[in-house]
């Protein structure tokens, strides 16, 4: 149901359901219809803007990279990895695996592990869709040990949001002595992670990779829709809707 309402409620599920609204309407209100199906392509040429994107991700992206000096001085413990979604029945790797979200976050986690020689903890179980599934952070674990070479200390297999990966790695870190830990995630999802770290009591130090940086090569087309825009405004509006139901719903 969740992933059905994000699906009907972000764009571009949204403006067709609008659409579909104004015909509906038409049948009685032509007017008004016309005008709702003009507003739809307004929102829908406006979210599509690579303007948009830029200025919707850098909102969502206050906390900078970790300067790598500052490692050896840190009072981290350890480095938590958070998933993102899998790759699923990859033909060329025989089944499930992570995916190119994930990989990202892998991929700067060991750099960070190399420099610190922190224990790695990875972060997912199964999604709405994904019942029955290899959790995610089993797939992780696969990754890092297999393509990257570097050891994992332990998975979390259970959460299915990133409040309860926050949660269950708080409980895990309380029962290790543990308080202080690097957290790696997109920059862009940075804010709704560190928001629920904390609210778990967890002192989380930011890692955050994957940065959306605007192409200076297009500036001169910001003003023209672009489809890989609208899937970037997308992941930011899920982000600003995610931060705020934290807040409204989360104890």
């Amino acid at each position: 149901m969740k992933h059905l309402l994000e699906l009907l409620c972000f764009p571009p599920g949204l403006n067709i359901c609008i659409a579909a609204v104004s015909l509906v309407l038409g049948l009685r209100w032509r007017r008004f219809a016309f005008a709702v199906l003009v507003g739809d392509f307004a929102i829908l040429y406006l979210l599509s803007l690579p303007a948009a994107a830029v200025a919707l991700m850098t909102m969502l992206q206050p906390y900078p990279a970790l300067d790598p000096a500052s490692i050896a001085k840190s009072k981290a413990q350890a480095i938590v990895v958070l998933g993102a979604g899998r790759y699923s029945n990859a033909p060329e790797y025989g089944g499930d695996t992570v995916s190119q979200f994930e990989l990202v976050r892998l991929r700067y986690a060991v750099r960070l592990y190399r420099l610190s020689h922190l224990p790695l903890i990875l972060v997912g179980g199964t999604g709405e869709l994904d019942k029955g599934r290899t959790p995610e952070s089993l797939l992780m674990k696969q990754a890092v040990t297999e393509d990257f070479g570097a050891p994992v200390t332990w998975t979390e297999q259970r959460s299915h949001t990133t409040a309860e990966n926050a949660a269950n790695v708080a409980l895990w870190l309380r029962n290790h002595h543990m308080q202080h830990v690097y957290l790696v995630t997109h920059a862009w999802h940075m804010p709704r992670a560190m928001w629920a770290f904390q609210h778990n009591g967890i002192q989380a130090i930011p890692a955050p990779t994957g940065f959306f940086i605007e192409d200076q090569n297009n500036r001169d087309y910001r003003w023209l829709p672009s489809i890989h825009a609208l899937d970037q405004v997308r992941l930011a509006l899920h982000e600003i809707v995610g931060i705020l139901w934290y807040r409204l719903t989360v104890t």
